[in-house]
């Protein structure tokens, strides 16, 4: 009620919705001790200092009757409890800030007001809220196009806890510390001797669904138990904020589909805070939310420059190389190869993938993915020889991506190993007279080549034609035996060396048999043969 009295204007203020103790401010704007940012704003704005001792009486009069309104609820009401040393401990382990080193969004804002600049007005709930008995929240004071939310108090509890905080624009002129980043407003909410949990909104329309979103806004907060406008770090309510968006437009904080910020807490200075998400409809909601532990004297949180803009990535895109692979190994040299492929998917660095061997595939390499290469260990043990392949697949997190799904060829050729002809025993030495002779034999195997045929010859021997060495059979298949007989008729003493060939086709070595006879004065009548291999 405004009444004049002749030069004077004196504004009496409707004592209604006296929240809890004298100091909360309210639709009455009774938070004047708000230190040098809000000292006074009472009797700056209600009383002119030039009307005079007339207008002196009636704020006497104005004022001692307020203060015997109030006096039985602030001598009712005890202030709300503080946290023990120890829960302060345990809050501080936990305690988290914003990251350091954030970018704001970039792009077109697709926020209406986003520096929350222009007029405030009373919010109007729709449906009409019981914390608004009058319909219109007067002491939600919002910039245009944002819209309050808050828990409601439960009478069962004590007075202090989830109040309905007051919103109102904070100034650009209160610059200690700077309550306003850019131009003249920024929006504040806060509740005093009490908690809350509470925030804005805003319904954003014309978002492509799918699209990738970026969300920043600068924010920091006041929270003390005493007047000074710089929080105590060793003695705070921890008043988190936090931002969200539901990327299906819903406009309920609590629901589900909201994609949130960790809570932290950015005191009296402002700090970015970002968040991206995908929109999953035409219309997404953001969300700038507070909500203080302790009910400290000043809840204050404030925010300004908010962006909310489309993010535009390059297409997301896999190469692997190499495709190809060509391994060679021999059945008679077991090996284990490792071979690398590397797998890069570029524009979208948090991107997994996997690999995995394809169904016909003739053998079966090992796989291991380490880092952006992939591993293939390749033993060809116990392996015939022969041509084998293995085909595998690559494939990203989100195949659909440019090369998001691709294809190796592995080919391994074991070749035959050469045939080795191995003769046992492996030499001859024979003691005779040279009336005598001598009837032996060795095994002939052929490894690597158990279907070939050996060809027994003799090399040039010392004086061969005193020293006839005769085959049962000069031929014969791996496993067969070489028999042969030896003769010394007609030999001087002495001793006689030749050498028995053993070769089989493409054979990469001969068995090479040395045949040595010692011929002694005849003397006795069995020859006395030694095998030393």
């Amino acid at each position: 009620m405004v009444m004049h009295y002749g030069a004077c204007i004196i504004i009496h203020v409707p004592l209604i919705d006296l929240p809890y103790g004298i100091g909360y401010d309210s639709q009455i704007n009774l938070k004047y001790q708000q230190t040098g940012r809000e000292s006074r704003r009472l009797n700056q704005s209600a009383i002119s200092h030039d009307c005079g001792k007339r207008s002196i009486m009636y704020r006497i009069v104005f004022l001692s009757l307020l203060t015997l309104l109030l006096a039985p609820t602030v001598f009712a009401q005890k202030l709300p409890p503080q946290p023990t040393p120890e829960e302060y401990g345990e809050m501080l382990e936990t305690w988290s800030t914003l990251p350091p080193e954030q970018d704001e969004c970039v792009g077109a804002n697709l926020i209406t007001n986003p520096s929350f600049e222009g007029q405030y007005s009373s919010y109007t709930p729709d449906p009409a809220h019981p914390d608004c008995p009058w319909g219109t929240c007067g002491s939600a004071q919002m910039a245009d196009n944002w819209t309050p939310y808050w828990k409601s108090h439960n009478p069962s509890d004590p007075d202090w806890i989830y109040r309905m905080p007051e919103w109102k624009p904070a100034e650009s002129h209160f610059t200690n510390p700077t309550r306003v980043r850019t131009g003249e407003r920024a929006q504040q909410w806060f509740t005093f001797f009490g908690t809350h949990q509470a925030g804005i909104f805003q319904r954003v329309s014309n978002v492509s669904p799918g699209a990738s979103l970026c969300l920043s806004i600068w924010g920091h907060a006041w929270s003390n138990n005493s007047d000074d406008p710089y929080t105590n770090p060793n003695d705070h309510g921890f008043l988190n904020q936090q931002i969200g968006i539901d990327p299906t437009g819903g406009t309920d904080y609590l629901s589900p589909n909201v994609v949130w910020t960790d809570p932290v807490t950015q005191y009296d200075e402002y700090g970015l805070f970002k968040l991206e998400t995908t929109a999953q409809s035409s219309s997404v909601t953001v969300f700038f939310h507070s909500e203080p532990l302790w009910a400290y004297k000043h809840n204050d949180v404030y925010w300004d420059d908010a962006i909310l803009s489309v993010v535009y990535h390059e297409p997301a895109t896999m190469t692997v190389t190499p495709q190809w692979i060509g391994l060679q190994a021999q059945e008679a040299e077991p090996v284990v190869q490792t071979e690398t492929v590397d797998v890069t998917i570029e524009n979208a660095p948090t991107m997994d993938w996997d690999a995995q061997i394809l169904p016909g595939s003739t053998f079966m390499p090992d796989l291991r993915q380490q880092g952006d290469q992939l591993l293939l260990d390749v033993d060809s043990t116990g392996m015939p020889a022969g041509g084998y392949r293995a085909n595998l697949e690559i494939s990203a997190e989100d195949p659909t991506i440019d090369g998001g799904r691709q294809y190796i060829t592995v080919d391994l050729n074991i070749a035959p190993s050469d045939p080795v002809v191995v003769a046992s025993p492996s030499q001859f030495v024979f003691m005779t007279d040279s009336a005598d002779s001598a009837t032996a034999s060795s095994q002939i195997d052929i490894h690597f080549g158990s279907d070939l045929t050996w060809t027994a010859s003799i090399s040039e021997p010392v004086r061969l034609q005193e020293f006839p060495i005769v085959f049962t059979s000069d031929t014969g298949q791996s496993g067969d035996r070489l028999e042969f007989t030896a003769f010394s008729a007609g030999l001087q003493t002495g001793t006689y060396t030749t050498t028995i060939l053993v070769e089989a086709p493409n054979s990469a070595t001969r068995a090479e048999i040395p045949v040595q006879f010692i011929v002694v004065e005849q003397q006795f009548d069995v020859w006395l043969p030694m095998l030393r291999r």
